[in-house]
């Protein structure tokens, strides 16, 4: 039962029940005008699928090769970082020592000790 406030009418249809008869009796003549072919996206042929099967098939293969590559580009940065981290280790533990350095950059200790000789030696040689 439908009423209109505005107007004070009342049906038992809905007031749009004949539009949409006709517009589907209009849409049933053209279905029929061209052989029973729908264009409803329902009716979806079976190539189609196939075709849309395909597309989905070659995206998911595309994201996986990409996944793969991202994966091996991680697995080489862990691998450097390691490698760097255990050279920096062993710089730290044993410094070694720099063949083309001159002998007055040598570490103040040894400077140290060359010094304090030269001058026993001196000492000596002057008494």
């Amino acid at each position: 039962y439908y009423f209109n406030f505005a107007t004070g009418e009342s049906l038992w249809e809905h007031p749009k029940d004949e539009h949409y008869r006709a517009l589907f009796e209009e849409e049933k003549l053209k279905l029929e005008a061209r052989g029973g072919e729908s264009e409803h996206p329902s009716a979806i042929s079976k190539s189609t699928l196939e075709l849309s099967a395909s597309v989905e098939e070659d995206l998911i293969m595309e994201e996986m090769r990409k996944l793969k590559e991202e994966l091996a580009a991680a697995q080489d940065l862990r691998k450097k970082k390691q490698t760097s981290a255990s050279a920096s280790a062993k710089t730290k533990a044993a410094p070694e020592v720099q063949e083309d350095r001159p002998a007055a950059a040598a570490p103040a200790p040894q400077k140290a000790a060359a010094c304090k000789v030269l001058l026993d030696e001196s000492v000596l040689s002057e008494s």
